[in-house]
Protein backbone atom coordinates (compact mmCIF):
# COMPACT_ATOMS: atom_id res chain seq x y z
CA UNK A 1 0.00 0.00 0.00
CA UNK A 2 1.31 3.34 -1.03
CA UNK A 3 1.72 5.70 2.18
CA UNK A 4 3.94 8.25 0.60
CA UNK A 5 4.01 12.30 -0.50
CA UNK A 6 5.29 12.37 -3.43
CA UNK A 7 2.04 10.90 -5.11
CA UNK A 8 -0.70 12.40 -3.72
CA UNK A 9 -4.08 10.42 -5.76
CA UNK A 10 -1.66 7.04 -5.48
CA UNK A 11 -2.20 7.77 -1.22
CA UNK A 12 -4.04 4.28 -0.13
CA UNK A 13 -3.58 2.35 -3.20
CA UNK A 14 -2.53 -1.70 -3.55
CA UNK A 15 0.36 -1.71 -5.56
CA UNK A 16 1.37 -5.02 -7.10
CA UNK A 17 2.84 -6.79 -10.14
CA UNK A 18 3.26 -10.36 -11.50
CA UNK A 19 6.39 -12.42 -12.48
CA UNK A 20 5.36 -12.67 -15.98
CA UNK A 21 4.51 -9.11 -16.88
CA UNK A 22 6.63 -6.09 -16.61
CA UNK A 23 3.75 -3.61 -15.86
CA UNK A 24 3.74 -2.18 -12.03
CA UNK A 25 -0.48 -1.56 -11.12
CA UNK A 26 -2.25 -0.31 -8.87
CA UNK A 27 -6.19 -0.21 -7.51
CA UNK A 28 -7.44 1.57 -4.44
CA UNK A 29 -9.49 -0.72 -2.05
CA UNK A 30 -12.78 1.78 -3.11
CA UNK A 31 -12.81 0.74 -6.73
CA UNK A 32 -10.77 -2.56 -7.08
CA UNK A 33 -12.44 -2.64 -10.66
CA UNK A 34 -9.94 0.33 -12.18
CA UNK A 35 -6.37 -0.72 -12.60
CA UNK A 36 -4.21 2.18 -12.97
CA UNK A 37 -0.62 1.09 -14.43
CA UNK A 38 2.02 2.41 -13.17
CA UNK A 39 5.10 1.59 -15.25
CA UNK A 40 6.16 -1.14 -17.53
CA UNK A 41 9.55 -1.55 -19.31
CA UNK A 42 11.94 -1.62 -16.35
CA UNK A 43 12.96 -5.38 -16.37
CA UNK A 44 10.70 -7.40 -14.83
CA UNK A 45 10.03 -6.55 -11.03
CA UNK A 46 10.64 -8.81 -8.40
CA UNK A 47 10.12 -7.41 -5.18
CA UNK A 48 9.38 -3.80 -3.41
CA UNK A 49 10.72 -1.68 -0.49
CA UNK A 50 9.00 1.38 1.08
CA UNK A 51 11.43 4.05 2.77
CA UNK A 52 10.82 5.42 5.79
CA UNK A 53 8.64 8.27 4.17
CA UNK A 54 6.33 5.75 3.11
CA UNK A 55 8.19 5.75 -0.61
CA UNK A 56 7.85 2.62 -2.91
CA UNK A 57 10.69 1.53 -4.34
CA UNK A 58 10.92 -1.33 -7.18
CA UNK A 59 13.87 -4.31 -7.79
CA UNK A 60 14.77 -5.74 -10.72
CA UNK A 61 16.87 -7.28 -13.24
CA UNK A 62 17.73 -3.63 -14.27
CA UNK A 63 18.02 -1.81 -10.91
CA UNK A 64 16.26 -0.49 -8.21
CA UNK A 65 14.04 2.49 -8.79
CA UNK A 66 11.58 4.82 -7.15
CA UNK A 67 7.72 4.74 -7.92
CA UNK A 68 7.18 8.74 -8.62
CA UNK A 69 5.04 11.07 -10.51
CA UNK A 70 6.95 10.39 -13.76
CA UNK A 71 5.80 6.60 -13.57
Amino acid sequence: MYRGGTIPDLFGAYVFTDLCNEAIRAFTPADVTTLRTLHAGQGFPVSFGEDNNGELYVLSGAGVWRIDNNA
